[in-house]
């Protein structure tokens, strides 16, 4: 009888001890990402001398647009080829180095 409590005893403590949460003082440390827009500039003149000055941010989908004196900011749309940036005034689309500004419907710049 004093043998099988002794065997009882041995295997609930083998349970309780193998069943606690080890505890660590170290904190979980997760590496931090370091975001870095990609911004390209850009600028194109049209046959009548108007300069259309343009920055381009890849990362966020939009161009910043200076066009004689006005500073606007334009978000990229879906296109089928080349590029298209919108917003509620301009319209700005091309491929390659030809583009069109559009400002309400009305073509203001054109290379």
């Amino acid at each position: 009888m004093i043998r099988k409590v002794l065997i009882i005893v041995v295997f609930l403590s083998l349970v309780l001890t193998s069943c606690k949460e080890v505890k660590s003082n170290e904190t979980d440390v997760k590496p931090t990402e370091i975001i870095t827009d990609e911004i390209v500039e850009s600028t194109v003149s049209d046959e009548s001398g108007k300069t259309l000055y343009m920055t381009f941010n890849n990362t966020k989908g939009t161009v910043t647009i200076d066009f004689e004196g006005e500073i606007t900011e334009l978000k990229r749309e879906r296109s089928g080829s080349g590029f298209w940036y919108k917003n509620n005034t301009y319209n700005l689309r091309g491929k390659g180095e030809n583009m069109t500004l559009k400002k309400d419907g009305v073509v203001v710049f054109e290379n």
